[in-house]
């Protein structure tokens, strides 16, 4: 053994002594350093992950990954949210509710969504909790008008429209046309926050909860007057999307149905029970994203078995363009029998 392992050990030297009279190698080049991840990608990326284990019950991680999140990006409020949720789901109140206010701050000021939200609802019954709702609504109010509102001549019960102005609207000039449309309907037309500097009122993630809440106080203070059994809502543009939202998240207010064109209704169709709402859609048969997000709308309203037109009409805006197919809308959701559009103009599907 010992001779076989001096003949192997003399090779190595003769290959090294030839290599001396080789041209010498080409250097390898070192293979390329993983770059850092953006900031904005990293976040993206997490996010998902951070939901992925919210839905999984993946408690801990969640906990880890939104808290990652928010040293990533500290003014997103929705980061603070999901590490809201996370605490809530593990029965953790005072945490929760910290991160909950500390997201109110930075701008999650969907109280509505807080109120109904599942990831909460071992919290929801807290005191704290109940007492940042408090603080979260009174606030809210404060920065809104009250609804503008019409009521008829006395006499019977009025049924009442509910009419949520478009982004950028101008709703007194638009009350005035419309109590001239509609002179036996009691008329609420909620008000969005008031933007100074260009003079007219916008939405943003409250109006959800500005609607219902002005439309509740409205329903008590003129019981006599109204009758709530007929409350029909109606909304055209990005208004569209909020009246569908309206209407399928508080069935016992929209008793009538929901008259809604423009973009985004598949958004306000979707996770929600959609059940007993009867709705009357139009969208813009020129914008095939519109066009889409109709169908689905459509589709998950057909699915919940709820009575539902969808209606492509040429233009958009089609309510203030065209008050027929307002009047159209109105008039089947109220259970007329009523001539639905054919090729002329614009078709129902």
């Amino acid at each position: 053994m010992f001779q076989a392992a001096r003949r192997f050990t003399l090779i190595p030297a003769l290959l090294l002594c030839l290599g001396a009279f080789a041209a010498p190698a080409e250097a390898q080049p070192r293979p390329p350093r993983p770059q850092p991840e953006a900031p904005e990608a990293e976040y993206d990326r997490l996010f998902m992950v951070g939901l992925q284990a919210l839905t999984a019950r993946n408690l801990k991680v969640g906990e880890r990954v939104f808290k990652r999140c928010i040293k990533l990006f500290p003014d997103r409020a929705v980061s603070y949210y999901n590490l809201a949720c996370a605490y809530a789901l593990q029965g953790k109140t005072s945490e929760a509710v910290a991160q909950i206010r500390i997201s109110f701050e930075k701008g999650f000021q969907d109280v509505s969504h807080l109120e109904r939200d599942m990831d909460l609802e071992k919290i929801r019954r807290a005191p704290a909790f109940r007492k940042a709702m408090s603080d979260f609504k009174e606030q809210i109010l404060q920065e809104f008008d009250r609804p503008l509102t019409y009521l008829p001549d006395k006499g019977k019960k009025a049924p009442i429209l509910v009419v949520i102005h478009d982004q950028g609207g101008k709703p007194t000039s638009d009350l005035m046309e419309l109590q001239e449309a509609f002179p036996s309907f009691a008329i609420v037309m909620p008000l969005g926050k008031l933007d100074q500097a260009r003079n007219v009122h916008v939405w943003d993630g409250r109006a959800e909860f500005v609607i219902t809440h002005g439309l509740r106080r409205f329903l008590r203070e003129e019981a006599k007057r109204v009758d709530a059994n007929r409350l029909f809502v109606i909304g055209e543009g990005a208004a569209g999307r909020i009246a569908l939202q309206v209407s399928a998240q508080n069935p016992e207010l929209v008793t009538g149905g929901v008259l809604v064109a423009g973009p985004g209704l598949e958004v306000a169709a979707s996770d929600t029970d959609l059940s007993g709402l009867r709705a009357y859609l139009v969208v813009n048969e020129q914008d095939r994203r519109e066009v889409i997000g109709g169908i689905l709308a459509r589709n998950a309203l057909a699915e919940a078995d709820c009575p539902t037109v969808l209606e492509r009409y040429r233009l958009p805006k089609p309510f203030t363009k065209d008050r027929a197919v307002m009047l159209r809308g109105l008039s089947w959701l109220q259970g007329n029998q009523t001539s639905l559009p054919g090729s002329k103009g614009s078709r129902e599907f």
